[in-house]
């Protein structure tokens, strides 16, 4: 099986924001068995109240932080992107997804 990257920046943001909010994904899936952060500044990953370092995993700016599905009897899970939040930023979304002959 063969994977693709697909790199999606964000913009900063001031208040929690969704990664996946159905208007913001720019065509990727909202369920992705992985992603990746690069952050060009600060940016906290978690839930819908995150806001910082307190209560979110921080990513510094200039560090990459890889976020991979767990495996359940032999099959990857997934992340739902609708579900995680971020602030701070900006900062590069990159999904990893099966390849497909068009990509």
């Amino acid at each position: 099986m063969s994977y693709a990257l697909k790199v999606i920046p964000k913009s900063v943001a001031v208040a929690a924001t969704k990664l996946h909010d159905g208007t913001n994904g720019q065509g990727h899936d909202d369920q992705v068995i992985e992603f990746l952060i690069e952050a060009v500044d600060d940016t906290f990953i978690g839930g819908s109240d995150v806001s910082g370092d307190t209560n979110g995993i921080t990513i510094c700016a200039g560090e990459i932080k890889s976020f991979e599905a767990s495996l359940s009897r032999g099959q990857p899970g997934a992340f739902d992107l609708k579900c995680i939040y971020y602030f701070g930023g900006p900062f590069k979304l990159i999904i990893v997804r099966e390849a497909n002959a068009n990509d």
